[in-house]
C-alpha cells in the first residue's frame, strides 16, 4: 500500500529535513521505477506558486522545473566562480553533466540541476559511499514524488547543508540530479522556497 503526507517538515530544522522512514535501504531497491514505486512512501510536497517563477523545461531530459522567484542563472564566467564549491561536493560519482545553476543573491544558495550518465540508483549509491568515505554523515532516503523515484542523500559538509535528490522515471530521456546547496546561516529563511522548488519538477 502507497503512503502519501504532505511536508510540514522544513520548520523542524536543517538535518531533519526529508528523513523519510523507507522499506528499503540503497542497496536494495530492483526494478524499473514503476516497479520499485510500490516499494516506496509516496510524499508530497506544498508548492507555494509565490515563491516560484514560471515554468521551464530541460528538452534533453523531458523534465519540466520551475526557478524560485528572484534567483538568477549563472553564465559561464560565473560557473567558475562557483565551482569550487559546488563540483567537489555533486560531481564525481558517476558522470554527471552540469545543465543549470541557479543562485539566490540574497542567501546564497544554489540550486544545481545536473543530467546523469548512470541511472539514478547507481550514481546515488556511489555519491552515498563517497560521503561517507569523508567524514560528512549523510542521510539516505528513497521514496516516490509523482511519477519519480527519488534518492535522496543529505549532509552537511561546513557550513552548508547539502540535499541532492536523484530522480528516475519512466520515460525520461535520462535519469537527473537536483541538487541544493544552502549556507546553514540561511536554510530556515528559505526552507519553503526549496520545498516548493522540488514539488514544482514533473516528467514533461
Amino acid at each position: 500500500m502507497k503512503l502519501s503526507r504532505s511536508y510540514g517538515f522544513f520548520a523542524v530544522g536543517a538535518l531533519a529535513v526529508l528523513l523519510v522512514t523507507v522499506s528499503c535501504g540503497p542497496g536494495d531497491a530492483a526494478g524499473d521505477a514503476a516497479a520499485a514505486g510500490e516499494q516506496y512512501e509516496e510524499l508530497t510536497f506544498e508548492v507555494n506558486e509565490e515563491l516560484l517563477r514560471e515554468e521551464s523545461s530541460i528538452g534533453s531530459l523531458g523534465v519540466s522545473y520551475r526557478v524560485p522567484e528572484g534567483w538568477v542563472e549563472l553564465d559561464d564566467e560565473q560557473l567558475e566562480l562557483f565551482g569550487a564549491q559546488v563540483y567537489p561536493l555533486l560531481h564525481g560519482d558517476n558522470g554527471e553533466s552540469l545543465l543549470r545553476l541557479h543562485l539566490d543573491p540574497t542567501s546564497g544558495a544554489l540550486y544545481v540541476l545536473s543530467s546523469l550518465d548512470v541511472v539514478a540508483e547507481e550514481t546515488a549509491e556511489a555519491a552515498l559511499e563517497r560521503h561517507e568515505a569523508s567524514g560528512y554523515d549523510p542521510e539516505y532516503t528513497v521514496f516516490r514524488k509523482d511519477d519519480f523515484v527519488v534518492r535522496q542523500i543529505l549532509f552537511q559538509a561546513g557550513n552548508t547543508v547539502v540535499f541532492r535528490l536523484f530522480f528516475a522515471a519512466d520515460g525520461l530521456e535520462h535519469d537527473f540530479e537536483a541538487s541544493f546547496l544552502i549556507p546553514r546561516g540561511n536554510y530556515e529563511a528559505i526552507a519553503r522556497v526549496i520545498e516548493s522548488a522540488i514539488g514544482a519538477i514533473q516528467v514533461g
